[in-house]
């Protein structure tokens, strides 16, 4: 027994090991092209994962606005109704895990199509039912097909986009992923008002078929797993319809055979290099504060605008936008500035922002990506506590949209900084380390969700968002403070281990 013990445990020390060796590779060097795809075709390849990836948030949020109507029908309470939610939360940060995590190894075109078969699937039966204990289950089932295309998408971007320009390539799959929290509460209010709350997943069944098919057409695979640079060719059975008809002029090096760097592997010990990482897992929960205070105002909207101004299903859609438009707009501006900072303090320690940063452990990457989020938590808790009292002495509804757009705009703006971070300083396994994004914000959001409304109700709308603004303020700000401090040291501590 004690000898089994020792070899397991060994095996797992060496497996981590070699995830944090991985972890350092396919970085390109100034003179070698981190990937053969163009820029356009770069850009291309994000959108269409983006789109791809619209799945997950529309599913999210298109359900918000029927909260009500489906807690009339099914003759539960508000209570009950939410906690589909956090179920949904909790499976939207598990399954990423083992299908966002196999696609490091087995290529991100087989990781989309299983999770478009089990949406699609679950969509169909949420279509058929009518009982409250179908829609938790099959709520389940969609979180796992949907939620992985969201790590998938990052890991895409982190593919094929080298350090420099990873900040504006992830802002552009951001902005395409805020499409979804945009069109799905207008669109979840309207099918609930028009046709009933059971078109909202026949209209997500169809969607899901449409963004399909153009993935199946066009969409090469981009796991450096896989086909490196995007000079191997894949395997036959995980490529585009359009690279069985025509091989890519780009392919240079033989096929790679399902070999050792292909195998399918435990996504535990991966995770665990990121989790145990005191850099990585300080960077993971200032994104999943942010989240935390996103869900907790975004899953109280429905019952608060409703009580407070009387607001139907189509109504509470429309509110969404504004949130939406401050996220888009942020995720462009963010996008841009992080790669404008990067530059800026390569260029402080004389060195070419196109030189690969791994070469130079003393590069303050944390700096470059962090020192922004200081001051826009601050703002963001402030603009929390302003909501909040707004709702509570019924000022105007127009204060309300508007200090939603300032709240989309500044939220989505420290998500994207510490997105940005972890997949920096994780660039061999990009998609494990979106499913840990996932994983830690979907399981704190779940808790709050579960929490958000029976605490507005005790303590009322003010002191609810002014406990919410404090919390994003007094964690967030000393989170942050601590990874710019201490991080460089982190990291080359990490690194001479794995070394």
């Amino acid at each position: 027994m004690s000898a089994s013990t020792t070899s397991t445990s060994t095996c797992s020390a060496e497996t981590a090991k070699k995830c944090q060796d991985e972890d350092t590779e396919f970085q390109g060097t100034p003179n070698i092209p981190f990937s053969i795809f163009t820029s356009a075709s770069k850009y291309l390849i994000t959108i269409m994962a983006s789109i791809a990836s619209l799945i997950s948030p529309m599913s999210s949020n298109i359900y918000l606005t029927a909260l009500n109507p489906i807690a009339e029908d099914l003759h539960v309470s508000d209570s009950k109704v939410n906690f589909t939610i956090t179920t949904f939360m909790i499976f939207q940060g598990i399954s990423p895990v083992f299908i966002a995590t196999c696609s490091d190894a087995v290529g991100r075109r087989p990781a989309f199509l299983v999770c478009f078969t089990l949406y699609i699937a679950a969509n169909i039966g949420l279509a058929l039912q009518s009982s409250y204990g179908s829609l938790l289950g099959l709520r389940c089932l969609q979180s796992a097909g949907s939620s992985p295309t969201i790590a998938l998408a990052s890991a895409v971007a982190v593919d094929i986009a080298a350090s420099k320009q990873r900040g504006s390539f992830l802002g552009v799959m951001l902005a395409l992923q805020i499409i979804g929290p945009t069109v799905a509460p207008v669109a979840g209010g309207l099918l609930t008002s028009h046709l009933g709350w059971h078109a909202i997943f026949w209209f997500l069944s169809i969607a899901a078929v449409v963004l399909l098919i153009p993935m199946v057409l066009f969409f090469p695979e981009t796991s450096r797993n896989v086909v490196h640079d995007g000079s191997t060719p894949p395997p036959w059975w995980n490529r585009s319809i359009k690279q069985m008809v025509c091989r890519n002029r780009h392919w240079k090096s033989p096929e790679l055979s399902v070999n050792k760097e292909t195998q399918l592997r435990n996504p535990l010990p991966i995770l665990r290099v990121i989790l145990t990482d005191p850099e990585s897992l300080m960077t993971l929960l200032i994104i999943g504060q942010s989240y935390c205070g996103i869900y907790s105002l975004m899953t109280t909207i429905p019952s608060l605008m409703h009580s407070t101004y009387g607001y139907n299903s189509e109504q509470i859609g429309y509110l969404f936008l504004a949130w939406s438009a401050g996220t888009v707009i942020s995720t462009f501006t963010t996008g841009t500035y992080l790669d404008w900072v990067y530059r800026r303090e390569a260029r402080k320690m004389n060195l070419d922002p196109d030189t690969d940063m791994k070469d130079f452990p003393d590069f303050p990457i944390e700096k470059a990506r962090l020192q922004f989020a200081i001051p826009v938590l601050a703002i963001t808790g402030a603009t929390i506590i302003t909501y909040g009292w707004l709702l509570e002495y019924n000022y105007p509804v127009a204060f309300v949209y508007c200090f939603e757009l300032i709240f989309g705009f500044w939220s989505s703006s420290v998500c994207q900084v510490g997105t940005t971070l972890l997949m920096d300083l994780h660039p061999g396994f990009p998609a494990a380390a979106g499913a840990t994004v996932n994983l830690v914000r979907c399981l704190l959001g779940a808790g709050v969700t579960a929490c958000a409304l029976p605490l507005l109700h005790k303590i009322g709308k003010g002191w609810f968002h002014t406990f919410a603004g404090a919390v994003w303020v007094w964690c967030g700000i000393p989170m942050a403070w601590w990874v710019i401090r201490n991080g460089v040291q982190l990291r080359k501590r990490r690194d001479s281990k794995s070394a």
